[in-house]
């Protein structure tokens, strides 16, 4: 549909506002028209610079950015992925966005889908989502913008608004009222007016121009510019003014966050109550195991009284901790080494996200040394490294082992893997003394009378799973193959008499009358891991 001219005779004849040659001169008409003043950029668009002298310098707008091919068509980032604009200006999949850093560097994304925001009788509207090939991460400059939300449309009517115009030309204006519009060829929107009077005013009013379709408008809030339309229509009252529509994003809002949830964004809104979030990172089981199945719970609680919105947590593990995957109820989740980002549209006051991190076979590591960083909207970001301590076990001990069983006997001196485990020896080396000059297995003696059965356990064999029994026998027991851990009348134990223990071991010495029937007497270990 063609262009209305600027004084066309017609009374309330809407224009869809037609994408026209790329050039500055088809922008944003302001009334005391000033390039130093009115221009966001110099050098736009092949060495688009930051224009210091603009009258919205001190906002931060690097979340508005233009296209390759059009530069005269705005994109808003509402998220790191996603932007809105006019569905009647829709690019194609495929087209390029630029962004201006505030580093004064620019980025380049490509959009993969273009989806028209539904109005409330489920048709299309004129605001459409864009999404974008990758994200564009917190680091690089690039600001998505939050979107305005006031209590109710009323709230609206005579809000000053910041217009942004193509080629990033910018002027003002004043919110009219809010109202639906399904004239001129347009898909039926809710949209704001503003006015310019051709007459009267200051020389920042602005009125829509060819080629401006898609471009935003803002209501500054606390110096921070809150999104809230895109420019769509303009249309003339008897001549005296040019009417301008904004499809009205508020007026969308749930239905956009609908199209974000499935990435894990949400609007952001300028007028958020604020919440408090909290992390935690425990172990699945009560003593986790090096070598061993392993699950670590990371719990996001929402300690405030608030809905959380753009949830983000990053999970990173030192290179040879990484689990082999996450399971992630509710968020959406991306890998890129060692480290995940996690996203959640909300997080409801006082609830809880959960993610599961799983090993079939934990590192044989001290310790896992996870760090998370935790942000919202709506919350302050925090960060937490902790250590999740593994115990040794009978497979990190084994590893490397020519034959690792628990009854096996790699070096042939008639201690099987468990027994060299629980009693300190060598596996791989044959011998009946332990590197310290000890005996490896139990020794029975007599002295005096009396008999001692000698052995040594591991400190911390709770924490291993290692149990230590000593059976005793009469000989027609042992002919029965009989064996009973009811020790002798008058026997004695004793911990750490004789030869020191050797680190992380200790020495029990069960002592009894030698007297009387002969008694036989074995070590029993057993792992339970």
């Amino acid at each position: 549909m063609p262009f209305c001219p600027a004084k066309c005779p017609a009374v309330a004849a809407v224009c869809l506002l037609c994408l026209l040659a790329a050039r500055p001169a088809e922008a944003l008409y302001l009334r005391g028209y000033d390039a130093a003043a009115h221009e966001r950029f110099s050098g736009f668009p092949s060495a688009a610079a930051a224009n210091p002298g603009f009258l919205a310098a001190g906002l931060d707008l690097s979340g508005v950015g233009w296209q390759v091919d059009h530069p005269n068509r705005s994109l808003t980032l509402i998220s790191r992925r996603h932007g809105l604009l006019a569905t009647h200006n829709a690019p194609s999949v495929g087209a390029g966005f630029r962004f201006l850093a505030t580093s004064g560097t620019t980025l380049t994304r490509e959009v993969v889908a273009v989806t028209p925001v539904a109005n409330g009788s489920g048709q299309p509207s004129d605001l459409c989502l864009v999404t974008l090939d990758r994200e564009i991460a917190a680091g690089e400059g690039v600001q998505p913008l939050p979107y305005c939300n006031l209590p109710g449309e009323m709230d609206y009517r005579h809000q000053p608004i910041l217009v942004l115009g193509a080629g990033g030309r910018a002027g003002r204006g004043t919110i009219n009222l809010v109202r639906d519009l399904s004239q001129g060829g347009l898909n039926p929107s809710r949209v704001a007016t503003f006015a310019y009077d051709y007459d009267t005013g200051g020389a920042d009013d602005a009125h829509l121009e060819g080629g401006d379709s898609g471009s935003p408008s803002f209501i500054v809030v606390d110096g921070v510019p809150a999104l809230v339309g895109t420019h769509s229509a303009t249309s003339e009252f008897f001549g005296v003014q040019r009417v301008n529509h904004d499809t009205f994003v508020p007026h969308y809002a749930a239905a956009i966050d609908a199209l974000l949830a499935a990435d894990g964004f949400r609007l952001r809104p300028v007028h958020a109550a604020a919440t408090e979030l909290d992390g935690a990172v425990a172990a699945g089981t009560a003593t986790p195991q090096r070598m061993k199945p392993l699950d670590l719970e990371l719990v996001i609680h929402n300690s405030g009284n608030a809905v959380a919105g753009n949830l983000e947590v990053a999970l990173s593990f030192p290179a040879g901790q990484e689990p082999a995957g996450l399971t992630a109820e509710g968020w959406v989740s991306c890998r890129d080494g060692g480290c995940w980002t996690l996203r959640r549209a909300t997080l409801d006051a006082t609830a809880r996200g959960r993610v599961m991190a799983h090993w079939p076979e934990a590192p044989a590591v001290a310790a896992i040394t996870p760090t998370v960083t935790w942000t919202s909207d709506n919350a302050a970001a925090e960060s937490l490294t902790t250590g999740i301590g593994l115990a040794p076990s009978f497979a990190g001990w084994a590893a490397g082992l020519e034959a690792t069983g628990e009854e096996d006997d790699p070096d042939h001196d008639g201690l099987a893997n468990l027994l060299e485990y629980a009693l300190g020896g060598d596996p791989a080396g044959s011998g009946s003394l332990r590197l310290d000059g000890n005996p490896v297995a139990p020794r029975l003696s007599l002295a005096g009378g009396s008999a001692t059965f000698s052995h040594y356990e591991r400190a911390d064999k709770i924490q291993r799973g290692l149990s230590y029994r000593v059976e005793y026998a009469s000989a027609a027991d042992l002919a029965a193959g009989h064996w009973s851990a009811t020790p002798p009348p008058g026997i004695t134990v004793v911990e750490g008499v004789g030869a020191p223990a050797p680190d992380g071991f200790v020495r029990r010495n069960h002592s009894w009358t030698a007297a009387g029937p002969a008694t036989f007497v074995r070590l029993r270990v057993e792992l339970a891991e």
